[in-house]
């Protein structure tokens, strides 16, 4: 958990695991993001996540990564 709220990233590796490109932040700091999901589809992986600002409802967020 960080100082001002709960993020999620995203990270991957072009080669098994051997190393990782640099994580991607997908949620507004200091904003709580809880419940992420990645699903692989045709089009790439979608990520999906649960995100509450402050004093705000949560709202569903998603991204596509290609």
């Amino acid at each position: 958990m960080e100082a001002e709220g709960l993020s999620i990233f995203y990270a991957r590796a072009k080669n098994d695991g051997a190393s990782w490109l640099t994580p991607q932040r997908l949620t507004v700091a200091g904003n709580a993001a809880t419940h992420p999901k990645l699903v692989s589809t045709p089009r790439g992986v979608l990520a999906m996540w649960t995100e509450k600002p402050s004093k705000q409802p949560s709202r569903l967020a998603w991204k596509i990564f290609k």
